[in-house]
């Protein structure tokens, strides 16, 4: 066995072995215990009316939530995630294409403002 076929083989495998840690460490984050929204919302006191409004809203901020407050699916939240599907943005006012692929690793929950 040459070196070239070595090293052509080694980068082949570089491929599923990059899809397999994706889908792995999105399932386990997918699957973590606990409401994100809930989570990214905090101590929440007002209204059950705002309590609503700002679910939904960071809710569809954070990408589980579509534009109706419907929880959006596994495999789409996976495919917008990696960059290969479109998402609907209130910033564009447009479907954009932003995930792993185009280098947008979303937004940090710790220097976001409350």
């Amino acid at each position: 066995m040459s070196l070239r076929n070595y090293a052509m083989r080694r980068i082949i495998y570089i491929f599923p072995t990059i899809l397999g840690i994706s889908i792995v460490s999105f399932a386990l984050i997918a699957s973590s215990p606990g409401d994100p929204i809930q989570i990214r919302m905090g101590l929440f006191k007002g209204e059950q009316a705002d309590y609503d409004l700002l679910y939904d809203e960071i809710g569809f901020e954070i990408g589980i939530l579509d534009e109706d407050g419907e929880e959006i699916n596994s495999v789409t939240r996976y495919f917008q995630w990696l960059g290969l599907m479109k998402r609907w943005s209130y910033e564009n006012n447009d479907y954009i294409r932003s995930g792993i692929f185009q280098g947008d690793f979303g937004r940090s929950w710790y220097w976001s403002e409350d």
